[in-house]
């Protein structure tokens, strides 16, 4: 029979806490139950209670007999992020020796390239690239970003430091905070994420 859900979660909310009596009780003055209909009821409730109790915990986070497909689930996102922050670690840590260890140049923008992208539902969006013109012993070289910045984040004719190799004047490193820890920090977070993710659907599986 169908059953109001405020109904329902009343008569659970009594199996709940062992007041099955009660909930008999209730269930035959809400509905206009007899007395064994509203005992089978109850059963019913209880066993349908019972059956999402073994399939879930902690409030129900999981679904009936998910826990093994959750569990490994979680692994998976787990070790994928905690993976992907040893790794961004790993290229900060180099980017963090390179400046240490590179020449120390100017550079200056040179011009702001535009480039147009479109997304699966057709809209498309400008992105704008500054590039950078640095010179080292006479040899003058060339950066593009492969940042987004906003149009009016940098000017022609702006100039930045930045860091090059003196053994590879190519390898270029524009020290400003979004060039150097944008990329970082975003993908960070996703593996952030990605590892609270993966350890809750663990704990909760």
């Amino acid at each position: 029979m169908e059953i109001p859900s405020a109904v329902r979660l009343k008569a659970l909310d009594l199996l709940a806490k062992g007041k099955s009596i009660e909930a008999i009780h209730y269930l035959r003055e809400e509905l206009n139950l007899s007395t064994q209909e509203a005992h089978a009821l109850t059963n019913h409730l209880e066993k349908e209670r019972s059956y999402f109790k073994r399939g879930t915990k902690n409030k129900g986070i999981s679904v009936p007999g998910g826990g093994p497909i959750l569990k490994f689930f979680g692994i998976i996102f787990l070790v994928a992020g905690v993976t992907s922050l040893g790794m961004i670690g790993s290229y900060a840590w180099d980017e963090h020796q390179f400046i240490k260890n590179g020449i120390h140049v100017k550079a200056t923008v040179i011009a702001i390239e535009e480039s147009e992208s479109t997304d699966d539902e057709g809209r498309s969006s400008i992105g704008y690239f500054p590039v950078f013109e640095y010179s080292y012993k006479g040899v003058k070289g060339t950066y593009r970003s492969s940042i987004n910045f906003g149009h009016d984040n940098y000017s022609i004719g702006e100039m930045v430091a930045a860091y090059i190799d003196p053994a590879n004047p190519g390898t270029v490193v524009i020290d400003t905070f979004t060039e150097r820890w944008g990329s970082y920090f975003l993908f960070s977070l996703f593996a952030l994420m990605g590892t609270i993710m993966g350890f809750v659907m663990i704990r909760f599986s």
